[in-house]
């Protein structure tokens, strides 16, 4: 993890990243916005507002294995390797199909909300590796299967 400029490389500071921002705080800051009595509209209105933020620092802080670290991503680019924004872009897919597919109602706000979230980023992700798999940016190399198996060999020593 770095400081300046901000990123992120070590995945048990991605998965911190996400469990704090992507889950604690949008709870907490939810809590506190129903605890003021403020109307859905408004609570959802933060919550949708902060996840793009979460969403936007993760793609910009987030660096994959072997990832120039220093210098700024492209503005499309929102992971390492295409794969991987294949799987968000699944992630957030699943989580609209799952929401909408049982009973539609169209007048619930949560219902928007998740349109108005989960959609845009999940084509931001699968943009993003369409672009990637075509080659618009340099993608890092996989790493040698010799890293994986002395990180394995490591573990059973202890």
């Amino acid at each position: 993890m770095r400081w300046k400029p901000f990123r992120i490389t070590e995945v048990w500071a991605k998965v911190a990243y996400v469990l704090v921002a992507w889950i604690l705080v949008p709870a907490l800051v939810r809590w506190s916005l129903e605890q003021m009595r403020l109307p859905d509209v408004a609570v959802l209105t933060v919550d949708l507002v902060l996840g793009f933020v979460v969403v936007g620092v993760g793609c910009r802080a987030f660096r994959a294995r072997g990832e120039a670290v220093e210098p700024p991503r492209v503005w499309w680019r929102a992971t390492g390797r295409p794969a991987m924004g294949f799987v968000l872009f699944a992630f957030f897919a699943l989580a609209l199909v799952g929401f909408f597919f049982p009973y539609p109602d169209p007048v619930d706000p949560l219902a928007w909300w998740y349109l108005a979230s989960s959609a845009p980023i999940a084509v931001f992700y699968l943009h993003s590796s369409i672009r990637l798999s075509r080659g618009d940016a340099p993608v890092p190399p996989r790493s040698r299967k010799n890293d994986d198996l002395r990180l394995i060999d490591r573990r059973q020593r202890l």
